[in-house]
């Protein structure tokens, strides 16, 4: 590693925003390692051509981060996983009181069993009364008015007590539904494959709905995230190539602007921007949380003198 080098990587508090703020200022609360790494020195002013040169302070990140939260409230009865562990998509990272839901859906299927039996019953008494009636309909004249009215009034409360069956039924099988999503919901499952980097929560733990658990970053792809002075946005646009270079890498990466910031960062006085890494063919050393700059050469500004979004200061 150069001095020059060295001295920027140490003079730039403005790397703590880097992995923490996006593009559209959103936080995503990224390599802490990274920002550990920085003093609180003020940067030392450059000349443009001296910031082409040393390139542009750039931190990498994984593509994508996930908080895995719990669904429903409950007592945690196991987590899984441990930090550093990987995952694949779907895998099992914990469960929420499963024990006493399951009980809950044995009971409300032999409920539902019960009452699909009755269901059952009355369809069968339903249609044999149903059926003496028909068969005496054509020829009434033969029985008694007192018989068939009889008659009539049984195929009606046949009728009644089939509909009130259905009802019970369809009443339990939705409270067996109900039960079935909620022990569904209550596994924690891996939404994308990648690491676990955070665990919140341990075995007995009380959760509400939406309290996150562990914490992935995805093992796909990495960006790397970097901020550019105002004065230079101009000359960067996106889908322009970028090389990526790091003391801790051989060789620089390649990598393509994917996203800029429309505004200046207020504590940082600078625009940031991602840039997608491609994937080096072979092994690399690539990996979230690597420090290094990023090298780009300018491009010509939009006609017409509209300002690119970097020029364009947020408010204080």
């Amino acid at each position: 590693m150069t001095r020059t080098f060295r001295h920027a990587i140490a003079s730039l508090p403005f790397l703590l925003c880097l992995v923490a703020c996006s593009p559209q200022g959103s936080e995503d609360a990224p390599a802490a390692v990274a920002a550990a790494r920085v003093a609180q020195a003020p940067p030392p002013p450059a000349a443009p051509e001296e910031e082409q040169q040393q390139g542009w302070l750039a931190v990498t990140l994984p593509s994508q981060q996930v908080e895995v939260a719990a669904q429903i409230e409950g007592r945690l009865r196991e987590v899984a996983v441990d930090v550093g562990d990987r995952v694949e998509a779907g895998q099992r990272l914990g469960t929420i009181g499963t024990r006493e839901m399951a009980e809950q859906r044995s009971m409300a299927r032999s409920s539902l069993g019960a009452l699909e039996a009755d269901q059952r019953r009355s369809r069968v008494a339903l249609e044999a009364v149903r059926e003496r009636y028909e068969r005496r309909l054509p020829h009434s004249e033969l029985y008694s008015e007192e018989e068939m009215v009889t008659l009539r009034s049984q195929v009606e409360e046949g009728e009644a007590r089939l509909e009130s069956a259905e009802a019970r039924v369809a009443e339990a099988r939705a409270l067996v539904a109900q039960i079935d999503e909620r022990l569904r919901r209550g596994s924690i499952t891996a939404p994308v494959g990648g690491t676990v980097v955070e665990r919140y929560l341990d075995p007995g733990a009380v959760v509400e709905p939406g309290e996150p658990v562990v914490r992935l970053i995805s093992s796909g792809g990495l960006v790397v995230r970097f901020a550019v002075p105002p004065r230079a946005a101009g000359g960067v646009r996106l889908g322009q190539s970028v090389e990526f270079r790091s003391p801790e890498l051989d060789d620089g990466v390649e990598a393509e602007i994917s996203r800029i910031s429309p505004q200046v960062d207020v504590a940082s006085e600078m625009v940031f921007m991602e840039a997608e890494i491609l994937p080096p063919p072979g092994e690399s050393s690539l990996q979230p949380g690597l420090v290094g700059r990023v090298f780009a050469q300018p491009v010509n500004p939009p006609a017409g003198g509209v300002p690119p979004p970097g020029e364009r200061r947020s408010a204080r």
